[in-house]
């Protein structure tokens, strides 16, 4: 593989993280259950759990 042939692989590699990372990103943002609701279960808040739980 050429050098060019090589950054561009690395080029499209990048592109194709960065809109995946974006997707998971966004999709994040819309979920019903929030990172405080997850570590608040780690905890042992049982309502926080029953919460991710029925989701």
């Amino acid at each position: 593989m050429s050098k060019e042939a090589a950054m561009k692989f690395v080029l499209k590699e990048l592109e194709d993280s960065e809109h995946r990372y974006r997707i998971a990103n966004r999709m994040w943002q819309d979920a019903p259950i929030s990172q405080e609701d997850m570590n608040d279960a780690a905890d042992g808040d049982t309502e926080a759990n029953d919460k991710i739980d029925n989701h």
